[in-house]
């Protein structure tokens, strides 16, 4: 009766560990989506630490945050607002082409003209690394 009991345990225990750890249930078009928005959130806020952390692993190895940092600083845009348009992935390579509109203000070339503001239609690729999807700047 004792190794019923112990069976009848160890399945349950088996059952319940495979329920906690089902894989995402989303659509790789959604989770890049999702991701991308996030990172283009924490680029309009200039939260230029948390942007970093949706690069590839080989980019963040290659650029220190202080870098990474520095060099979103020095760029003369500043992004206002980001629209994640749609998402394509493809099933034979591990990548989404991501599709998006970002509102921008830059520093007009004519002195005293103040900031001009715009919107451009932005494509970025997404990679699937160890089952993780990242914004591939090199790309």
């Amino acid at each position: 009766m004792n190794k019923i009991s112990n069976l009848i345990f160890a399945i349950g225990a088996v059952a319940l560990l495979a329920a906690c750890s089902d894989p995402d249930p989303r659509s790789p078009e959604e989770i890049v989506a999702e991701r991308a928005q996030a990172r283009w959130d924490a680029l309009v806020a200039q939260d230029f630490e948390t942007a970093r952390e949706y690069y590839t692993p080989g980019y963040r190895q290659q650029t220190s945050a202080a870098d990474f940092a520095d060099e979103m600083q020095r760029r003369p845009v500043k992004w206002t607002d980001v629209e994640v348009r749609s998402a394509e992935c493809s099933e034979e390579e591990p990548s989404c082409r991501l599709r998006s509109v970002v509102s921008y203000q830059v520093p007009a070339s004519i002195p005293g003209a103040g900031t001009l503001e715009s919107k451009s239609a932005v494509t970025e690729i997404w990679l699937q690394i160890n089952g993780e999807w990242w914004y591939s700047a090199d790309a």
